[in-house]
């Protein structure tokens, strides 16, 4: 890809927001699948052509990784927000407030993980394999791994890490 034309799409994705999830949504909507696929099919029509000839609706959603909604996703939880109150009975408002907050949730559970794991590979980058600093600048005390660097065997597991880090557990209830 050219270079000019790469920096033009960075600086669409960074000045427009939901850019990249439209972009998701389209070459999902749009595209034929892989080629292996389209040999067992035995076509090249796209997802919605494919989904229309069965009569089902097609409706592709995006969320961008810092949860970002795109149009579609955000008419997609309306109408599952909406079927959730006819067929049964449940509060709209709750239904989408308990469901927009878990997805957030995930999102941002996921971006620690990979944040975390960035942190640890880069700190492994400074330290050789003997625990010295490789750059002489940088004492061996300094690089000690700190909570917020030490990759955590599993970061998913709700409230585990927190519980195991922090005194929020230990806290006496006043009230």
């Amino acid at each position: 890809m050219p270079a000019r034309r790469q920096h033009a799409e960075r600086q669409a994705r960074a000045g427009t927001v939901g850019i990249a999830g439209r972009a998701a949504e389209e070459v999902k909507r749009s595209g034929p699948g892989t080629k292996a696929g389209q040999r067992a099919r035995g076509n090249t029509l796209t997802m919605s052509e494919r989904c229309n000839l069965h009569n089902i609706h097609f409706w592709p959603v995006g969320l961008e990784g810092d949860g970002v909604m795109t149009k579609a996703f955000s008419q997609f939880l309306n109408n599952v927000c909406d079927a959730a109150k006819k067929f049964k009975g449940l509060n709209r408002a709750t239904f989408k407030s308990y469901f927009s907050s878990r997805i957030a949730n995930t999102l941002h559970q996921t971006s620690a993980m990979w944040a975390i794991r960035r942190a640890s590979a880069e700190r492994a980058k400074l330290v050789n394999t003997h625990g010295h600093a490789v750059f002489g600048s940088v004492d061996d005390n300094e690089l000690a791994l700190e909570l917020q660097v030490a990759l955590p065997v599993a970061v998913s597991q709700r409230r585990a890490f927190r519980n195991r880090h922090s005194n929020a557990s230990a806290r006496p209830v006043t009230g």
